[in-house]
C-alpha cells in the first residue's frame, strides 16, 4: 500500500456542496463524478460517512465494501482507505466527530446499513438544507446513526439466518410496495410468523416499519433532488395519494414535502 495522504480537519475529496456546524459537529456534503478514483488517504479526525446517493466502493485493509444510499461508514482517525466511485457518481455527508462522541459510541472502523435508523439519514439531509436548522434534531439523528453503526455483532441467539438477507433484498427491491409477508415467507421457506419474529429480533422493528422507512426514504430523494410533482412522487413511491405522502414525511422528517422541496432549492 502506498503512503496515505493525510486530510486535515474539514477537508474531503470531491466537490463540497454544503458545510454546516451543529452542536460541535462539522457536517460537509460532498459529490463525486462517476468513476472517480480517490487515492489512499486518511483523516486527522474520526468521522461518520453517510452515503446519500450513488455508490462508493471503499477499500480498507484487505476488504472492499460497496456503499450505497443509507450505508454508514465509521472511519477512525488516521485509518488509511481509498475509494472508487460507481457509474452514477456519489453524494455523501461527512460528519466529523469529536472525542466525546467516540467516548459514547466507540471508534472502531465499521460498515453498516442504517436499517431502522434510515429515517435519521433523511432528517440530517433536511436539516442540512433548512435555514437555521434544528441542532437537537441533528444531534439526535447522529446519535441514532452512530448507535446503528457501532452496534457490534448480534449475540448468538440473534445471528441472522441466511434466508433473512433474501428477505431484506426483496424489501429494498419492492420499496414502493407490491410485496407481502406471505410472499416474503414463501421466498424464505419459513412460516410467516417465524419470519416476523426473526426479522424483529434482528432489525429491532417490524417488517412493516422497515418497509415504511424505505418508502419514505425513496420519496425523500425525489422530493429533494427532482422537480417531479409531489402527487407523482407519492404514486411512484407507493403511497395511496399525496396526503398519505405528507403524513409519512411529517412522521419521519418532522416537516412537509412542500417545505422540504422549498428548502432544497
Amino acid at each position: 500500500m502506498p503512503a496515505a495522504q493525510r486530510m486535515s480537519s474539514g477537508h474531503y475529496f470531491g466537490r463540497t456542496v454544503a458545510r454546516r456546524t451543529f452542536c460541535g459537529l462539522l457536517m460537509v456534503e460532498t459529490v463525486y463524478p462517476p468513476g472517480d478514483e480517490l487515492p489512499w488517504h486518511s483523516h486527522e479526525n474520526a468521522y461518520l460517512l453517510v452515503v446519500l446517493g450513488g455508490a462508493l466502493f471503499e477499500r480498507s485493509g484487505r476488504s472492499e465494501h460497496e456503499c450505497t444510499r443509507g450505508t454508514l461508514v465509521l472511519n477512525s482517525a488516521r485509518e488509511p482507505h481509498r475509494d472508487r466511485v460507481g457509474p452514477s457518481g456519489a453524494r455523501c455527508l461527512n460528519v466529523e466527530l469529536g472525542p466525546h462522541w467516540l467516548d459514547e459510541h466507540g471508534h472502531v472502523t465499521a460498515y453498516r446499513f442504517a436499517g431502522r435508523a434510515l429515517d435519521a439519514v433523511g432528517r440530517l439531509e433536511a436539516e442540512l438544507r433548512r435555514a437555521g436548522g434544528c441542532a437537537i434534531e441533528v444531534e439526535s439523528a447522529v446519535h441514532g446513526l452512530l448507535a446503528e453503526a457501532t452496534g457490534g455483532p448480534a449475540p448468538p441467539s440473534r445471528v441472522a439466518p441466511p434466508w433473512l438477507d433474501r428477505v431484506v433484498e426483496m424489501l429494498h427491491a419492492e420499496a414502493s410496495g407490491g410485496v407481502s409477508v406471505r410472499l416474503l415467507a414463501a421466498a424464505a421457506g419459513v412460516h410467516p410468523a417465524h419470519l416476523c419474529r426473526t426479522f424483529a429480533a434482528r432489525h429491532g422493528c417490524t417488517i412493516g416499519q422497515y418497509a415504511r422507512r424505505l418508502r419514505a426514504d425513496r420519496a425523500l430523494g425525489a422530493i429533494l433532488h427532482s422537480g417531479v410533482p409531489l402527487a407523482r412522487v407519492a404514486q411512484e413511491a407507493g403511497f395511496t395519494d399525496q396526503s398519505h405522502l405528507t403524513r409519512a414525511v411529517r412522521e419521519f422528517y418532522h416537516t412537509t414535502p412542500a417545505r422540504l422541496r422549498r428548502d432544497a432549492m
